[in-house]
């Protein structure tokens, strides 16, 4: 893959569809690392661009499960952001709160859930806006793979929507 510039066939990289996604965004969320690695070669800066949802390449990438494309876009930051800007884009929220854990867990993608417990193991004591924690959801979502991975954090929250907890999750699932 060959992008001339900035440019190729009259387009931007940075231009945007009518929901504020870049094509960064889209080819995350397809898992197009070749396409990821290209885009950021040109401008790194895309890595921290927000969708009109708040969502960034690596919540798309999450939210699909393309664990591949979380690792590249992670190996992509470390090497081309400063590390404060690289821990606030493992620990960015989305408009409703959700980090990147959050959707992987709520979609039960566990290599993926894993992948961004590896380089970032605080986001599963964060809440999303609804005041849910990553466990919750991956127990939700009935992804062992997934609770696992986050387990492996002791501090881990357990917390839940209207007080409930990951407990609470777990029976609502084995009963239904």
């Amino acid at each position: 893959m060959n992008f001339s510039a900035n440019h190729h066939g009259g387009c931007s990289i940075r231009e945007v569809t009518a929901e504020r996604s870049k094509l960064l965004h889209i080819a995350a969320g397809e898992g197009h690392g070749e396409l990821i690695a290209e885009l950021c070669s040109h401008d790194s800066s895309l890595l921290s661009s927000s969708s009109s949802s708040g969502n960034t390449p690596l919540h798309c990438a999450a939210r699909a499960g393309h664990a591949s494309a979380v690792r590249g876009i992670v190996r992509l930051a470390r090497a081309n952001v400063e590390e404060d800007r690289l821990k606030a884009m493992l620990r960015g929220m989305n408009a409703t709160g959700d980090t990147a854990l959050h959707l992987a867990a709520r979609h039960g993608h566990g290599e993926a859930v894993e992948e961004l417990m590896e380089v970032a193991p605080e986001t599963a004591l964060e809440l999303n806006g609804g005041g849910v924690s990553p466990l919750y959801l991956a127990v939700m979502s009935r992804s062992v793979r997934a609770v696992r991975a986050i387990l492996s954090c002791r501090d881990a929250s357990a917390a839940g929507p209207s007080s409930q907890n990951a407990l609470h999750a777990a029976v609502l699932q084995s009963s239904g």
